[in-house]
């Protein structure tokens, strides 16, 4: 059991050693964690996400994701618009103005992961990142029961 703690404690620390250290990537734009969490998520996943579907994936309520989203909007970060099929539906997706002015920031992360991620034996970096890949889908299933 204490070994299942420590387990925890390991990925939370690298969480937050990992947050800290994109923090100081993108910290000429003043981002929060979490919205450098949204931007990574339309950056690299999709282009555009369904407000609520985007709440979910970042276990968030819809009235916190909202807050975040109209700050976002104001730092001309995202682009807010109701869907063509449903306007009830409200679609988040990235600037292109940002996308612009941020690619040096998301270059810098890059190189960050490749350094951190250079520090290890190929092999150790692929059997790492399989033994994650586990552990997200087992706490993913257990969020979907």
């Amino acid at each position: 059991m204490i070994k299942d703690i420590e387990t925890l404690t390991h990925i939370l620390s690298i969480k937050e050693l990992l947050m800290n250290e994109l923090r100081i990537v993108f910290e000429k734009e003043g981002l929060s964690s979490t919205e450098i969490m949204i931007i990574y998520l339309l950056q690299h996943q999709q282009q555009e996400f369904r407000a609520s579907d985007l709440a979910i994936k970042l276990y968030l309520p819809m009235s916190t994701l909202t807050g975040i989203i109209d700050k976002m909007v104001e730092k001309e970060i995202v682009i807010r618009r109701h869907s063509d099929q449903d306007r009830r539906v409200v679609i988040i997706q990235l600037n292109p103005k940002f996308k612009e002015r941020t690619m040096h920031y998301m270059a810098g992360l890059v190189n960050l992961m490749k350094e951190i991620s250079g520090s290890f034996a190929p092999e150790w970096n692929q059997q790492f990142n399989d033994r994650l890949k586990t552990y997200r889908t087992v706490l993913e299933k257990r969020a979907q029961a």
